[in-house]
């Protein structure tokens, strides 16, 4: 029996031509592709529900309080680093088992953080409530 570490290492291993951007495909349609090739969403939902990780739908630029106490913004930098070493800023409240994905290409990691912030809310306007998007047919990152 396979356990999650095994399943996400099975995945990855051939990834090579899977996990290239097609001719003609956005970088929101590549990543939010990748996304679903790498089992993303098993533990990240697009609804905001909670799984055994954050969900997507997170405020953009909105403030996560981490396990240490430390509060930090979540912006492209940290979304990056939470990919590549999420050991690194693991949020209160959940556990520390996501595995790193270190052979991504920049280009690759540049498709996944538009498609996270895509998935995100906006951020708010002081005293206003925003909607989080329900569609990914735009061809740009909120806020662009």
């Amino acid at each position: 029996r396979m356990g999650l570490v095994g399943v996400v290492l099975v995945a990855l291993s051939g990834c090579g031509d899977r996990l290239a951007q097609r001719e003609g495909e956005s970088q929101l349609d590549w990543g939010e592709r990748l996304s679903g090739q790498l089992g993303c969403p098993v533990c990240h939902s697009a609804s905001g529900a909670r799984l055994q990780g954050p969900p997507l739908g997170q405020e953009w630029l909105g403030e996560v309080v981490l396990r240490t106490g430390e509060v930090v913004i979540r912006d492209e930098a940290y979304i990056r680093n939470s990919i590549v070493a999420p050991m690194d800023q693991v949020l209160d409240d959940y556990f520390p088992v996501m595995v790193p994905y270190t052979d991504l290409t920049d280009d690759q990691l540049d498709a996944l953080v538009a498609h996270w912030r895509h998935s995100s809310r906006p951020p708010a306007a002081a005293g206003s409530e925003v909607e989080a998007p329900t569609s990914n047919s735009a061809t740009s990152p909120p806020g662009e």
